[in-house]
């Protein structure tokens, strides 16, 4: 503004700018001048540069590491990868550690102790896995190279590595099907032949099902013809008590006796 300006053209100017950057647009007079200048042209690089380090920094902290969170293709070979996860499994382990006491203490033990069932000597805990999975294919394979050079490597150890538990008493053992003995063998084609003859057991009462349905509807069609023709439910109750002793059920009377008798005869000859 000019120096000879006086306090009321200063405001003036003053609530013109203002109305310019709120409203778009105001009223001046005519011997002011305005002169928009634009900002200098930025670059966003240093911005993302910015956005990268703080990314890095917090994996850092987190994970212990960037390889295990971030590629950039450049610096992400497998052998680093590897350094990295191991560091952040570490801090995996000292977590887990860290959140099951603190459930143990703060949460378990006080449920104990307000039922009243708190000892001690006998007071549970709370424990995480943290194993990492084991590459059985590899363990095994040097498992056989190791007994093949005269090795003795316990089935404890094994088990223990590779997260596999012992059998007890109570549990079935997998047998390959090339390694079963002949007895075995023997008794595995009984039991498949005892299999077949049980299926066709269960295939009989399906096909007398049907016999029966059928001989169902042949008896049963005319009086069902009878009741649809009925005005009333008078009628219907009227027509069932002089149609009952009228009903020919010598058809299902011999379906069932062969039933009664193809049960016999399959149940003594499989037995």
């Amino acid at each position: 503004y000019d120096a000879s300006m006086g306090d009321a053209e200063r405001k003036s100017l003053l609530r013109g700018i203002r109305m310019l950057a709120r409203e778009g647009g105001g009223i001046m007079p005519n011997n002011a001048q305005i002169e928009l200048v634009s900002p200098a042209a930025g670059q966003s690089a240093p911005f993302f540069a910015m956005v990268d380090w703080c990314e890095k920094v917090q994996s850092k902290v987190i994970l212990g590491g960037t390889l295990t969170s971030q590629a950039d293709g450049k610096t992400s070979t497998n052998a680093l990868g590897t350094i990295h996860n191991e560091v952040r499994h570490d801090l995996l382990v000292g977590d887990a550690h860290v959140v099951a006491e603190t459930l143990t203490q703060q949460l378990l033990w006080p449920v104990l102790a307000l039922n009243g069932r708190y000892d001690p000597a006998r007071a549970p805990e709370i424990r995480f896995d943290v194993h990492e999975p084991v590459d059985l294919e590899k363990l095994f394979a040097m498992v056989k190279t190791a007994q093949d050079t005269g090795f003795d490597i316990t089935r404890e150890w094994l088990s223990a590595r590779s997260g596999i538990p012992l059998p007890q008493d109570t549990q079935h053992i997998l047998t390959p099907r090339g390694n079963v003995p002949a007895p075995a063998a023997l008794s595995l084609a009984a039991l498949s032949s005892s299999v077949q003859a049980q299926q066709s057991l269960d295939a009989i009462p399906q096909l007398l099902a049907a016999q029966a349905s059928t001989a169902a509807d042949t008896l049963l069609r005319p009086l069902i013809e009878q009741v649809k023709a009925a005005r009333s439910p008078e009628a219907v109750y009227d027509l069932l008590a002089a149609s009952y002793t009228t009903l020919n059920e010598n058809a299902l009377r011999e379906l069932v006796g062969q039933a009664i008798l193809i049960a016999d005869v399959s149940g003594q000859y499989h037995a």
